[in-house]
């Protein structure tokens, strides 16, 4: 999948005093790309973005996710920000480099489908 979003704001922000209306996304590019790996029930999913915000410029993040699909649910590990990349949201906050995060999920209840 591929998705392009562009914010073309055209307000007058002269002299300004905020801590968030300027820190607004001017554009966002996403790809991602689902596919199989070894076995049938192993996944890889990628998400790269292009992110442009009007006060702290453009950025590349990269995010993996592996998923092991299990009879009523999965076992998945996500890798945030794979290359480390080092960078600020609102509030001129920096947000943390390389994050790693296991989960699972699991159906209770199947539905009828």
């Amino acid at each position: 999948a591929l998705d392009f979003t562009y914010i073309n704001s055209k307000r007058d922000l002269q002299g300004a005093i905020s801590k968030y209306a300027l820190s607004n996304l001017r554009s966002q590019l996403l790809f991602k790309l689902e596919h199989g790996l070894f076995y049938s029930n192993l996944s890889l999913n990628w998400q790269v973005s292009y992110q442009d915000r009007l006060l702290y410029g453009a950025r590349f993040l990269t995010d993996v996710r592996i998923t092991w699909q299990i009879s009523k649910g999965q076992i998945y590990l996500d890798v945030h920000n794979l290359f480390g990349e080092s960078y600020r949201d609102f509030f001129d906050i920096p947000l943390p480099g390389q994050t790693i995060r296991a989960g699972f999920r699991w159906q209770f209840f199947a539905g009828d489908d």
